[in-house]
């Protein structure tokens, strides 16, 4: 009618849309990650062995080994990432070990993130691949660590060592493993290896791993020559390696190994094997090892917390010689052992200081073949002074001369050693017994409801 009129929303929405090819948008430039501890950009080698020309790190020219990956990689914090390549069917080779302190070696399809000033950022994606860069080496060592060093989302086979503490980290010093395969593949290999040489008694993170097929042990801590390092073990997983999956010798003062959340299963020996260390497990697994789930002797401390145990010989087993003293801790654990096995075995020899302390309470031991079940046991066995040296009290009742070895227990006495352990059965051994009319009587073990069992350190 020759006048504008104000359309009504319903007017509006009627209308033909109408494209406008001008949009201002706005526009933002590609950002560095900022490492906060250094306020310069994170530096990323890239490794790739399936580029024919060995470049200089970069993503567009990569290097293709981990000697060439080793020799640009010389400044603390830098990233040495390595690419899947053609790894899965000829593996990285040569080894590698970290020329600076707090870097990080990592394949692709790791789902570690990197602090930045933003925030963490992701340096491949938010969840773990399913496919690992594979190395390997041979006679050596396939990842040896430094300090800060962390390694995350790589596979290691055919190595003598698939990690170590090579020469040892510094006192206060670190290193962080997650996420990594060790698969064994050949003679004579362990999957780690822990040694402390520098005496810096530093500590060691191992989480999410998968140790499978070692020919030696799976991960083995011995301190003989060197310090006493903190080896913390979470959410892994051991299976079938020909020695012991974890193996401990000759750990003191405040080193420990702490295995928490973990699966040990199918192992040659003992699941775990402390041979004068410190161990604590806390709510693992353990399964049809070789002469036990955990096995310990020496100057040991061993405390064993809600762990399970399905179709082992013996549960855990103790033992110690003359001069040997094991303090032992096993509280609210299901034990299940094959017919005829023991839950708990305890056992001193017949020579003089040898003694065990042991705190057990509110363990499940049962015995069978997985249909029949029955009460589980738990024996200790006291061998007393030598076969035919007796003291005779009366002409018909005689017993052996004092033992020389000596097993302490918490609790008032067997019946009250069962009640605490749900009606265990308690065989104490040699048990009294009958020869030629004369009943001989041998050195039992020695029950205190107010015996105080050392732990391992925290």
């Amino acid at each position: 009618m020759g006048g504008s009129r104000r359309r009504t929303v319903a007017d509006q929405m009627e209308q033909p849309m109408m494209r406008n090819e001008h949009i201002v948008r706005a526009y933002q430039a590609a950002e560095q990650a900022i490492n906060p501890l250094t306020g310069s950009p994170w530096r990323v080698i890239h490794v790739d062995n399936s580029v024919a020309t060995s470049g200089a790190g970069t993503a567009e020219a990569p290097v293709n080994s981990l000697a060439g990956a080793q020799a640009v990689a010389n400044q603390p914090f830098d990233v040495i990432f390595v690419h899947q390549g053609n790894s899965a069917v000829t593996p990285y080779s040569g080894g590698y070990t970290f020329a600076a302190d707090n870097q990080y070696l990592v394949g692709q399809g790791t789902a570690m993130r990197l602090p930045s000033e933003c925030g963490l950022v992701p340096l491949w994606g938010t969840t773990p691949s399913s496919e690992y860069p594979l190395l390997a080496n041979g006679a050596g060592t396939a990842i040896t660590l430094r300090n800060g060093a962390v390694v995350d989302h790589l596979a290691v086979t055919g190595s003598a060592i698939g990690i170590s503490d090579g020469a040892g980290l510094p006192a206060g010093g670190f290193s962080i493993v997650n996420d990594v395969q060790l698969l064994g593949s050949g003679p004579n290999q362990r999957g780690i290896l822990i040694q402390d040489l520098a005496g810096g008694s530093a500590q060691f993170n191992f989480s999410n791993l998968s140790v499978q097929n070692m020919t030696n042990d799976g991960l083995a801590v011995i301190t003989s020559a060197g310090g006493d390092p903190r080896v913390n073990v979470t959410n892994s997983t051991f299976v079938n390696n020909s020695n012991s999956a974890i193996f401990v010798k000759d750990l003191y003062n405040d080193g420990r190994v702490y295995v928490t959340n973990s699966s040990i299963s199918h192992s040659g020996a003992a699941g775990i094997s402390v041979d004068s260390g410190q161990l604590a497990v806390f709510q693992s697994s353990f399964e049809q090892n070789g002469n036990a789930g955990v096995s310990a002797t020496g100057n040991s401390v061993v405390q064993v917390v809600q762990s399970s145990f399905e179709r082992e010989t013996i549960g855990i087993n103790g033992y110690t010689v003359g001069g040997q003293t094991l303090d032992i801790t096993l509280t609210d654990n299901r034990i299940g052992t094959v017919t005829g096995g023991d839950g708990i075995s305890l056992s001193v020899a017949d020579q003089v200081g040898a003694i065990i302390n042991a705190n057990m309470v509110g363990n499940r031991l049962v015995s069978g073949d997985g249909t029949t079940i029955s009460g589980g046991t738990i024996r200790l066995t006291n061998t007393g002074a030598a076969w035919g040296v007796i003291t005779a009290t009366d002409p018909d009742t005689v017993v052996y001369d004092p033992s020389f070895g000596d097993i302490y227990i918490k609790a008032s006495d067997s019946a009250n050693l069962s009640a605490i352990n749900n009606n265990a059965r308690i065989f104490e051994v040699p048990g009294q017994f009958t020869w030629d009319d004369i009943t001989y009587i041998p050195p039992q073990p020695i029950y205190d409801p107010a015996l105080v069992v050392p732990l391992p350190p925290q």
